[in-house]
């Protein structure tokens, strides 16, 4: 469903400058704004990266949020308003190097949104050419790219479903005071978080390859058993998920199912597998040598295509059948 914008509203935060307020409405936007706000909202929705809360009831009410839904102040006050405070973190953070801050009040796919994205800037080069009329002389410029249509790195994103009160939020920790704090949901809109799909696998990953050490388990069964399990579920059990890993070993699993909780990841969550980038479905093995191999995770556990042998002597062999056409890699 396409992308509706009612309100929009872009704020360029420049150091040497201070703040300016680019107010435009829909229909005074470029295609290739829309083109771009568009593609950024949809990868919001679906992408690994974000993490899912609700905000706090206490902080919708006292919020500048509640206000705006409310009527009680106009979407531009909202807008400066919020756009100030999130400077003033940033600068006593010691983070203000220049960035949009991008609001938007729309709806897509049945979905009645406000978003407040602090957009970092890329730096880039680019150049023209002039001439003298006798030479001609290529300049280079360097030039900062305002609005991506991707995630970067240092973008503070909250998305916020007005209908169902829930948020989803890409944020990048900041020190204040000796203190790490997250920009929206620590400081401007507390709300309960919980990790995203991509999150999640990391904490996973790094909690059973602690336990496959410290139990003397080989990585190299429980990893692509882990990874398996996962790609094959839409709800994640972590009960079930760790008597599946650990072969129901209850000492293992309930020191698994505890690291995990410990980490702020609940017993039972949705988990979308889908979100998770091509690479985090590969399974990887780096022998002592160097040599390295990548595995479809979904391949792991059908012997006739990858069998993995533990031998008695302590080694391991990898043996990949079945193969029809081979390519090539190159040095």
């Amino acid at each position: 469903m396409e992308l509706k914008i009612t309100d929009y509203i872009c704020t360029v935060c420049e150091p040497s400058t201070g703040l300016k307020i680019d107010s435009k409405s829909i229909e005074r936007l470029s295609d290739i704004e829309k083109n771009l706000i568009d593609k950024k909202i949809k990868k919001i929705r679906n992408s690994a990266q974000m993490s899912k809360g609700i905000l706090l009831k206490e902080s919708i009410q006292d919020s500048l949020i509640d206000d705006y839904l409310h009527k009680r102040i106009s979407f531009h006050h909202f807008v400066q308003e919020i756009t100030m405070q999130i400077c003033d973190k940033k600068k006593a953070a010691g983070k203000f190097e220049g960035f949009d801050v991008l609001v938007l009040d729309g709806t897509v796919e049945g979905c009645h949104f406000l978003a407040i994205m602090d957009c970092a800037w890329q730096k880039g080069y680019t150049h023209y050419t002039e001439t003298d009329g006798i030479e001609s002389f290529n300049r280079i410029v360097e030039y900062k790219n305002m609005l991506s249509e991707g995630i970067l790195k240092e973008d503070n994103i909250f998305f916020y479903d007005i209908l169902n009160e829930t948020v989803l939020l890409k944020e990048v920790s900041f020190e204040i005071e000796g203190k790490k704090q997250k920009l929206f949901s620590d400081l401007l809109f507390p709300c309960g978080s919980v990790p995203s799909e991509k999150e999640t696998l990391k904490i996973m990953k790094e909690v059973a390859g602690k336990l496959a050490e410290k139990y003397e388990l080989k990585k190299t069964e429980v990893l692509p058993k882990l990874k398996a399990a996962i790609n094959e579920t839409e709800e994640l059990d972590i009960v079930e998920l760790a008597d599946t890993i650990f072969e129901e070993k209850k000492m293992i699993c309930d020191d698994f199912v505890a690291s995990v909780q410990e980490s702020g990841i609940n017993t039972k969550i949705p988990f979308d597998s889908q979100k998770l980038e091509k690479k985090d479905r590969m399974v990887r093995f780096v022998t002592e040598t160097g040599i390295e191999i990548s595995i479809p995770a979904q391949y792991i556990k059908r012997k006739d295509f990858v069998e993995i042998v533990n031998h008695s002597n302590g080694t391991v062999s990898i043996e990949i059948k079945n193969i029809s056409d081979l390519k090539n890699g190159r040095v």
